[in-house]
């Protein structure tokens, strides 16, 4: 009898286990599958009780979330994800002492708590406190939080010189984030402003990887910023004249310094090179085993508006070269497409509408040799 008993009492004891373990692991998926929010018993709600009260903000406004939020700080009030609604529901209600406080003591006990550090951006900013917003993007972005918010705030941040003079002392500590945020930042912030920031941050003693301002550099040519980016490689890891000079150059790996004025090889399938020293230079044989015209080398440039010639050295049938602008206010737009010769040919840069160009040298079907392009 004794053994049936306690082998009943057992068998309870885990059972009762497992509508524990169910219960809570129905509650932490709620995060993630809003439905099941409402569903969770009572006795296992946290983070579920966290989705209804966010849930209750956007369907129902500040009155319906302000008791869950309550509730949620009775229940859990040391994590930081409890303060925050509690302050988001108080600040709807338009109640900012208590968003305040609940948002600061939510900030300082939740550095990965996006709702809080984002809402410290906004107070910080408001009230020209340019170290605290700072330091508050600095740990979202130490958080790996890749969200629009995030970046929102990033830009927000560095609108403003106290606040991007303070970031910029953030990133002479070389955080780990550092080369993610220099690639983003390139296409994101206002080029002006982006140097600012990266020659403010050298003052505090930052250190960037080649790789990471050549990747930034070409985000800047994409977007038509060819003055800037010639400014961060030269003043970076550049040597002046890289963007004028069209020499042909062997592929460097990925783990040595390329500049974004040089030329890369497209891998399409349908040709193969082979690079040969001729002295000084570097010419490239080719074999097109397609019926058409492929790209053999292809780079970004700065020319300047006017008149261009360029010419070229070659056995075999005739390259051609195409240039099209990097323009974000008018788009990509083809300027010219000409067949080369070793006599100059003369094109034109728009002013005004072509800053950065996308440039392309294409081949015949068959084999040749393309020794040099010169464009002056």
């Amino acid at each position: 009898m004794k053994k049936v008993l306690g082998h009943t009492v057992w068998i309870a004891a885990l059972a009762l286990v497992g509508v524990v373990t169910a219960g809570f692991q129905a509650d932490y998926l709620s995060r993630y599958r809003f439905g099941l929010a409402d569903d969770i018993p009572d006795a296992f709600r946290y983070m579920s009780l966290e989705v209804s009260g966010y849930q209750a903000m956007q369907d129902q406004g500040a009155a319906a979330a302000m008791p869950i939020a309550r509730e949620l700080v009775r229940r859990r009030p040391v994590p930081s994800e409890s303060l925050s609604l509690l302050g988001v529901a108080a600040s709807a209600r338009q109640d900012e002492a208590l968003a305040s406080e609940a948002l600061v003591m939510a900030a300082g006990r939740g550095w990965r708590d996006r709702v809080a550090q984002l809402s410290m951006v906004m107070f910080a900013q408001s009230a020209e406190a340019h170290q605290v917003a700072a330091e508050r993007v600095a740990a979202l972005w130490g958080a790996g939080d890749a969200s629009d918010a995030v970046y929102a705030a990033t830009q927000a941040v560095l609108a403003e010189d106290g606040s991007r003079e303070a970031l910029a002392a953030i990133l002479g500590s070389n955080p780990l984030w550092r080369g993610d945020f220099v690639n983003w930042a390139a296409g994101a912030v206002e080029p002006s402003l982006y140097l600012d920031l990266l020659h403010r941050a050298r003052a505090h003693g930052a250190r960037f990887d080649c790789r990471n301002i050549q990747g930034a550099a070409v985000r800047l040519l994409r977007g038509g910023s060819a003055e800037a980016a010639e400014k961060l490689w030269y003043g970076s890891c550049g040597a002046d004249g890289e963007s004028t000079s069209f020499a042909f150059s062997r592929p460097v790996g990925a783990a040595k310094r390329e500049s974004p004025f040089g030329w890369s090889y497209p891998s399409d399938g349908g040709i193969d090179r082979q690079f040969v020293d001729e002295g000084r230079s570097v010419a490239i044989r080719y074999e097109n085993g397609e019926n058409m015209s492929l790209p053999l080398a292809s780079r970004f440039s700065a020319l300047k508006p006017g008149p261009h010639d360029v010419s070229a050295r070659f056995t075999g049938e005739a390259p051609a070269i195409r240039i099209a602008c990097n323009n974000p206010g008018n788009g990509a737009g083809l300027i010219i497409r000409l067949q080369l010769s070793e006599s100059p040919a003369r094109f034109v840069i728009p002013a005004g509408t072509c800053p950065a160009q996308a440039v392309d040298v294409l081949v015949p079907s068959g084999s040749g040799t393309v020794s040099s392009i010169v464009v002056e």
